[in-house]
């Protein structure tokens, strides 16, 4: 699962990893401009230093209107067993791991009850999960379970960071921390799950990493530059640099990376007075300034990119009102929701077909909104931070402790599993489509 939660490290305190980020995603394509540049390859535009073009007036978009929630089981309405076919979760409950998918009740994988964070590899064959200060890894079956990689041992440093699977294999990338996350981590590492002998690809260079789709290259994010690293660990560059932002806070920002469908380059978005959507090259040997906005403080909101990186989700402020706008590549800006008297607004998570993203205001009650797509809730409540699309139409959250499955213009869900946590969130679950 690739959760693209927002790209900020705090520096004091531990913040959800981006991934989860979960995953983000809206509207239907318009100028043909914007298909070429998210589907086709590398654009053809101009380079930075060409003055940036005129945005179009904002279309004033409509207040949201009152909630009409789902007749679901919490409110006296229907199950269903109806799943999406093909899909297979994993998540830690009470410290072990579990498995379920469409085809399988939930059984327990482990006993130990010590397992926290987990990562589901894309073929939903092998599970990689944190224990103490190691990572180990079990196939889905419960078969094998075998420690890869004792982190202390192994780099020096205490605790496991972000870790990941390269797409479309069996072999996880992981960075460190100390006890607390005070610093962007620097160092890389790997290792084949499969075949466990860990490697060092950076003890310095790093940040936090996003893979290309097909799995070749790394996007090494950090508070003033994003670095390209081949998957083997050669081949470093600095694709792009750019000043740090002041957040006046005590995290640092460090920009979302979205990578083309071929892998060739990737599109960013580096806040500041005017916040630009970029376009870089892989190789560093190109970028252009693809849009230009105005947006709100990012200690209120923070920009979200579509995952086909065709549009950018943001936020902007008027007196105590909050208003949520789209744009793309074209400069075409839409106002798709205005909300009076909001004390903060946090875009969460796209579709992966980028044709909605949810996001909130409150959040336990989470919005959904999009291009020509009125802004209304996408379900009654949610434990905050545990929402996930799996699909278009289809996602999972926690909620009154049930890991759940829901589904747009369906009143019916899946439950697969209680007895969360009410702090629990989507660090506790992972899944493979």
């Amino acid at each position: 699962m690739t959760v693209y939660k927002p790209v900020t490290v705090n520096v004091k305190k531990w913040t959800l990893p981006k991934e989860n980020i979960m995953n983000r995603n809206i509207i239907f394509l318009l100028p043909i401009l914007l298909i070429t540049l998210a589907c086709l390859g590398t654009p053809t535009i101009a380079p930075t230093n060409t003055p940036p073009p005129i945005a179009l007036t904002f279309v004033p978009g409509a207040e949201v209107p009152p909630p009409v929630f789902p007749n679901t089981p919490a409110n006296g309405g229907p199950a269903s067993n109806a799943q999406p076919s093909g899909l297979k979760v994993a998540y830690v409950l009470n410290g072990n791991l579990w498995f379920w998918s469409d085809a399988t009740p939930a059984r327990q994988l482990t006993n130990d009850g010590d397992t926290f964070r987990l990562r589901l590899s894309d073929d939903g064959a092998v599970i990689v999960y944190q224990r103490g200060q190691s990572l180990w890894a079990i196939n889905a079956d419960g078969s094998s379970a075998r420690q890869l990689v004792d982190v202390p041992a192994f780099t020096g440093r205490p605790l496991p960071g972000t870790f990941e699977f390269q797409p479309n294999s069996h072999r996880i990338y992981f960075t460190t921390r100390a006890s607390a996350p005070e610093v962007i981590p620097t160092d890389l590492h790997r290792v084949d799950a499969d075949a466990p002998a860990p490697q060092t690809l950076l003890t310095q260079d790093g940040g936090e990493f996003t893979f290309s789709p097909d799995g070749s290259l790394l996007a090494l994010a950090q508070t003033d530059r994003i670095n390209i690293l081949r998957a083997d660990g050669s081949g470093l560059v600095t694709a792009f640099q750019f000043q740090t932002v002041n957040t006046q806070s005590d995290w640092s920002y460090i920009p979302q990376v979205v990578w083309m469908p071929d892998s060739t380059g990737f599109y960013t978005v580096i806040p500041a007075q005017k916040s630009r959507f970029m376009y870089v090259m892989a190789d560093g040997s190109f970028s252009a300034q693809l849009a230009e906005f105005s947006a709100a403080d990012l200690r209120l909101s923070q920009p979200l990119i579509s995952p086909d990186g065709s549009k950018v989700a943001y936020a902007t402020q008027n007196g105590t009102t909050l208003d949520v706008h789209l744009i793309d590549a074209s400069t075409a800006d839409l106002t798709v929701a205005s909300h009076p008297n909001a004390p903060q607004l946090g875009l969460w998570a796209w579709s992966p077909d980028s044709a909605r993203f949810a996001y909130w205001i409150d959040p336990v009650l989470p919005l959904m909104a999009g291009f020509h797509i009125p802004s209304t809730p996408l379900v009654d409540s949610i434990t905050p931070y545990s929402l996930t699309w799996v699909a278009p139409d289809k996602f999972i959250y926690l909620r009154n402790g049930e890991l759940r499955l829901g589904q747009l213009s369906n009143p019916a869900l899946t439950v697969i599993a209680a007895g969360f946590s009410p702090t629990d969130d989507a660090r506790v679950y992972d899944f493979a489509p």
